[in-house]
């Protein structure tokens, strides 16, 4: 799983390239210059949260694989 994202800053808005660029490279999100900086902290912020929410939705899933394992590893030694 990434744990980046990635940011296309363009001097204008450029449709093709920001397709090619989704297509190609997983580009998440466009911020046209001159922009000012407050657009493009404000995107890059919600790119970085969007990415700690995923990671936190991945250990959640991956801690629950491991508690049904040590389960499953139990009940076969009470079993056997």
């Amino acid at each position: 799983m990434g744990e980046t994202s990635r940011l296309l800053v363009s001097t204008h808005e450029n449709w093709e390239l920001l397709d090619t660029s989704v297509n190609a490279c997983g580009l998440h999100a466009q911020v046209c210059l001159p922009a000012a900086p407050e657009q493009i902290v404000g995107s890059v912020q919600r790119m970085v949260r969007r990415s700690f929410e995923a990671r936190r939705r991945y250990d959640t899933l991956r801690l629950a694989l491991q508690d049904v394992q040590e389960d499953l590893t139990t009940l076969r030694q009470h079993a056997g």
